[in-house]
This record gives structure tokens, sequence and C-alpha cells, in this order.
């Protein structure tokens, strides 16, 4: 087996990915710093609170 001179190897770029660069492309130079320094706030865990979902009360077989 040949040894790959990049690995992984390169793919085209995908639909949305092309259409990202056209849009970046695009962008006013303030837009450009503005998503910028989106990219240099550090990532952070989501914290996701926990729910109780309290049992519903039986129907009343008399109500039917």
């Amino acid at each position: 087996m040949p040894k790959l001179d990049v690995f992984p190897t390169p793919q085209p770029l995908s639909p949305e990915e092309r259409t990202f660069v056209r849009y970046v492309a695009n962008m006013s130079e303030s837009d450009r710093k503005a998503l910028a320094a989106t990219q240099d706030q550090p990532i952070t865990p989501l914290a996701i609170a926990a729910i109780q979902i309290q049992p519903l009360a039986p129907l009343d077989k008399s109500e039917n």
C-alpha cells in the first residue's frame, strides 16, 4: 500500500462550505473583525438544568 503525501486525503469543499467562503469573501471589514473576535472566546461547557416531571394524577373512572 503506497504512503500518502497528506493524511487524511483532502476532500473538496461541501456546498455549505463553499457558500460560507463566498459569504465571508463579501463581508465588510467590520463584520469580518466581529466574526474573528468570536473565535477568540473560550469554549465553555453547556449547563443544562435538571428537570423534574411530577406524576400525573390518575383520571377518575366515573368521568369517562
